[in-house]
């Protein structure tokens, strides 16, 4: 039962404040009891005993874009961003947020940023290709994913996402 699970968790924590796991899933059993307020403080704890590591600011934001807040969760996901730049969770989260509020060339331009920021990382890539094809502007989303590729010929999910999106729009001779 959950309240089982948390009193183990937090015998857990006591004898080690730096179980970044713990913290994880003691917030998540919080949620889904509905304790929003004591999972917000278990990931503030996280973020205090491991302020070099993304994950408490990236849970945290997680929390708050589940409650619309849209604000704080990108506060803190930038916040993560910066502690790992190259991580793709913060990013698309961002992106999420910022299409959840109908912000399309807000998130455009967070992508660009973050594509400008570091062009070898064929990830923001395909989150602009989606964003594109989101707004069927479908030959930037194209020109995303051709631009990915050459960021990393190996890499199979450009390859995938220029399929998916000859499908979406109909040219299966492309596909």
């Amino acid at each position: 039962d959950f309240d089982s699970a948390l009193k183990e968790l937090d015998t857990a924590l006591n004898a080690d404040l730096q179980n970044a796991r713990a913290y994880q899933l003691k917030a998540e059993i919080q949620v889904a009891k509905n304790d929003l307020r004591g999972a917000e403080e278990t990931l503030t704890k996280l973020k205090a005993e491991l302020p070099t590591l993304p994950i408490g600011n990236y849970r945290l934001g997680l929390l708050y874009l589940a409650q619309k807040k849209h604000d704080q969760a990108t506060a803190e996901f930038e916040l993560a961003l910066k502690k790992a730049p190259d991580a793709i969770e913060p990013l698309a989260a961002i992106v999420t947020s910022l299409l959840e509020q109908g912000k399309m060339d807000k998130a455009v331009a967070r992508i660009k940023q973050a594509i400008e920021a570091n062009p070898g990382n064929l990830i923001p890539y395909s989150l602009l290709a989606d964003v594109y094809a989101r707004q069927k502007k479908y030959a930037e989303a194209e020109t995303a994913l051709r631009r990915a590729i050459r960021v990393n010929q190996s890499a199979t999910e450009p390859y995938v996402g220029l399929a998916s999106l000859y499908v979406i729009r109909g040219d299966t001779m492309g596909a």
